[in-house]
């Protein structure tokens, strides 16, 4: 009787990882006290919350908040450390099972762990889980686990021994975050942890487990699908396995299968008239919720609930006229790419806020874009993050975690990279968000174009590069295809750098003539690839985010605390560089912000019309970048405290899926009309010719056509110089029966050129609801780039945005605290000074 209570007792203090799951499998995570100190300090911490080392400290007030002014300089020390890991904890129940495993499902990263003073084992790879039997170290009483994490540099000292040449970057010997280390846009604050994804495995005999389903093909009205399921078995047993629409409730799939061992559980079965899954702007991201029932011998031993998307995706790579096409099909559709490049969104605890994961991809929803590039230097995210992404309708280009780097030619690295590329596989692959595995990220275009290979002798390059090759387009391919049937690999994004003519034949493209080559935004129009998946110009943030990292002294343009969170090393330099040939000089930070923010979006707004225009040969539009993992100045359209630049409504303007795009050509501009679904439609286009005060002149072009391309050239426009200003004003629509369904001002030449006067701009509250308002917005003369601000923290539906005289603009405010802001705002009317 004792024996059952104590059993009894132990699963109810068990937590399984997935409340609705159901499994032989007994997991247990216990809730732990943690000792954790420092080898050369007498700083200890006692937490019983797993969160990164940075932030445990911070929270204890041992450490200053790392990201304020320069304080990055004054805590390097941490990662020179030995840190120590230590709990105790009982385990009463543990006599009931043959099988006892601990589970790490991360550890960062070179770790010694220990349990009762037996050596587990000693951990070098952030990105797969560790786990090993615990069986007969696992006490009922009394239980020591330790983990001993010694300097990082310490290990890749050590490995470095084993090769008689050094590696371009040493960091590439530990299977850590790379952007740890410190990149141009983020930090060095070497860390070292574990998460709260740690527990206990306890069960006896079957095991199950690693459920996989995926459509093979999708048909007029039906959709084949697969499925497999592992079991590890040690007698003969008869196994029922059944996936269920737990909507429905109809059994989708039922088969009986006989097995004596190891084994994996596969079968298809056929949908009639499934609901697809579609990215965001070309239908519905449907998706069914099943649920997987396991029974052996009639006793339920595994039940799982899951959601599916139906769809097929596939990377096509077909020889053309102009080279290699680049783009992905999603059920049969080609999908033009619309979207950003995604670092982690948190220096020390990335994609672990599922609120601030749900705003920030809503925030990609809400720019109309469909994929987000998830890129090599940083981590793979959580779980949630791909749930999300699948619930939006968000695709997913997912590099594996290898980035501007040459990794060691050694067996135990490739060994190591294997079972973590596996891990990764099989952890994702019921997403179906997830558009395409990536090798890595410029491994190729380092090697040839960033002169390492000049560095070795003939043999050692040859090395180098024969064991880099081998991982990227054999390895790692190999593995991913045996373990996900269903999307597409890619070894190097790109194959080729810039300036390379295959760099815009064949493959993905980063083209940065446009800031690192100093090339003018002009130079967009001319280097178009067959997928841009990596272009970008650099910004300051919103000034309260600068209020977040600098002392009220350092609120002036070149500031020490603005200089140290610019991590560019000609940043600033680039930035005026640019800013200069389009606005006068700033006259202060806040003027300085305002037109960084403009010259980026007027940059990257001429990149992606040049990329939609070029429709079919170029395929998709990535910018870099979307996020940042610290407040900082960056490449990034939303900041760390997720504040739009004015590329974020630029770009969102510039994705619309029914967008008129100008593309400037000499003393002409060519005006296409966009539409990302192939729709036959009857349109009116309409073009007022206009001063810059707004007064119509000479030119009315109205034209009524038929349009059924994705890209469909509506006029060729001739700019006319006027006496009344010094630059042609168009106001372009495009209307639908009674519905406008674009609308772009064109303003011709340099900016600091355009005679704009001073404005005289009223703003109306007209409702508010819940913390919702809406404003309204109108002036006597033409405003360019409307800049609405707020007192408290909310996001706006649109701004940076274009007042015609007289006419009223609608748009929301979301207020995040519920609390009464007050606005101000700010247009280039009043930066150009023009009365």
């Amino acid at each position: 009787m004792r024996n059952i209570i104590i059993l009894a007792a132990f699963i109810a203090m068990s937590c399984v990882r997935n409340a609705d799951d159901i499994s032989i499998i007994n997991t247990w995570k216990p809730d732990l006290l943690w000792n954790i100190s420092a080898s050369d300090t007498a700083i200890t911490v006692r937490t019983s919350r797993l969160e990164n080392l940075f932030t445990l400290l911070q929270n204890d007030v041992l450490i200053p908040y790392p990201f304020f002014a320069d304080n990055e300089k004054s805590l390097q020390w941490i990662a020179d450390q030995t840190w120590v890991y230590e709990t105790q904890f009982d385990a009463d129940s543990i006599s009931f099972y043959s099988n006892q495993e601990i589970v790490f499902e991360q550890i960062d990263t070179y770790a010694n762990v220990y349990l009762n003073d037996s050596l587990l084992f000693v951990s070098n790879n952030m990105f797969h889980d560790w786990r090993t039997s615990v069986v007969g170290i696992l006490k009922l009483k009394d239980n020591h686990l330790k983990i001993v994490f010694p300097p990082i540099q310490s290990y890749i000292d050590s490995a470095s021994k084993t090769l008689n040449y050094r590696l371009p970057d040493e960091r590439a010997w530990i299977r850590k975050p790379p952007y740890q280390s410190g990149w141009d846009w983020g930090p060095r604050f070497i860390s070292v942890g574990i998460n709260e994804s740690f527990y206990f495995n306890f069960w006896n005999d079957a095991k199950v487990f690693s459920p996989y389903i995926y459509t093979s093909k999708i048909e007029q009205d039906k959709a084949e699908l697969n499925v497999s399921l592992n079991v590890c078995e040690r007698e003969v047993s008869v196994y029922q396995l059944f996936i269920i629409d737990e909507i429905s409730a109809d059994t989708l799939f039922s088969k009986h299968y006989r097995i004596s061992s190891d084994t994996l559980l596969n079968g298809q079965f056929t949908m009639k008239n499934p609901q697809l899954w579609w990215c965001n702007g070309m239908g519905e991201p449907n998706l069914y919720q099943l649920r997987w029932d396991v029974y052996r011998e009639n006793r339920l031993l595994f039940s799982q609930k899951q959601n599916l998307g139906i769809r097929t995706i596939q990377l096509i790579q077909n020889q053309d006229s102009t080279g290699r096409t680049f783009y992905f099909e999603l059920n049969g559709e080609p999908v033009f790419a619309k979207g950003a490049n995604l670092i982690p969104d948190d220096h020390f605890n990335p994609f672990q806020n599922r609120s601030k994961m749900d705003s920030l991809l809503n925030m990609a929803i809400n720019s109309n874009m469909n994929m987000l590039r998830v890129w090599g230097g940083g981590v793979y995210p959580e779980d949630e993050f791909y749930s999300l992404c699948d619930s939006k309708g968000l695709m997913i280009w997912q590099d594996f975690m290898f980035a501007g780097a040459m990794y060691p030619p050694t067996e135990a690295f490739e060994k190591g990279v294997s079972k973590e590329v596996e891990y990764q596989v099989k952890r994702l692959r019921n997403h179906p968000s997830l558009a395409l595995w990536c090798g890595n990220n410029e491994v190729s275009n380092a090697w040839h174009d960033w002169g390492w290979k000049k560095q070795y002798s003939e043999h050692d390059a040859n090395q180098l590069w024969q064991a880099n090759a081998h991982l990227f387009e054999e390895k790692i391919p190999d593995i991913v295809e045996q373990f996900q049937k269903d999307v597409s690999y890619y070894p190097s994004s790109p194959l080729w750098g810039w300036g390379h003519p295959e760099n815009l034949l064949e493959g993905d493209a980063h083209y940065w003539g446009v800031w690192w080559g100093e090339e003018p935004f002009i130079a967009y129009a001319n280097n178009v690839g067959r997928f841009m998946s990596e272009y970008g110009f650099q910004a300051l943030p919103d000034l309260k985010t600068i209020k977040a990292f600098a002392p009220d002294s350092d609120l002036t343009i070149g500031s020490s605390s603005i200089l140290w969170h610019q991590k560019h090393a000609r940043g600033f330099e680039t930035i005026d560089k640019y800013l200069s040939e389009f606005f006068p000089k700033p006259k202060n930070l806040k003027e300085y912000i305002y037109l960084s923010q403009l010259t980026q979006a007027y940059g990257i707004k001429t990149a992606i019309d040049a990329h939609r225009v070029n429709r079919p040969n170029c395929m998709g539009s990535l910018y870099w970048q979307f996020n940042d993992s610290w407040p900082v100045t960056s490449w990034s359209s939303v900041d760390y405290f997720l504040r739009p630049k004015a590329l974020y409504y630029y770009a969102g303007r510039a994705f619309k899926n029914e967008r008129i795009a100008v593309v400037p050509q000499n003393s002409k501009i060519a005006v296409y009309f966009l539409q990302d679904q192939k729709l036959n439609r009857h349109l009116t286009f309409k073009a007022m010719h206009l001063t810059t005060n707004g007064l119509p002149l000479d030119s009315v072009i109205i034209s009524s056509n038929e349009y059924s391309k994705f890209v469909n050239l509506i006029s060729t426009i001739n700019l006319q110089k006027n006496a009344e200003s010094i630059s042609d004003v168009w106001d372009m629509q495009i209307w639908e029966n009674n519905r406008m369904l674009d609308r772009t001002l064109f303003l011709d030449g340099q900016p600091k050129m355009w005679e704009l006067k001073k404005a005289k701009i009223e703003m109306q509250i007209v409702s508010e609801q819940r913390g919702v308002y809406q404003l309204i917005f109108k002036s006597d003369k033409l405003v360019k780039d409307l800049y609405i601000s707020s007192s408290v923290e909310g996001l706006f539906s649109n701004n940076f945005f274009d007042l015609m005289p007289n006419e009223s603009v609608s748009i929301t405010f979301e207020d995040k605290n519920k609390a009464l802001p007050n606005f101000e705002w700010q247009c280039l009317n009043d930066v150009l000074n023009k009365n």
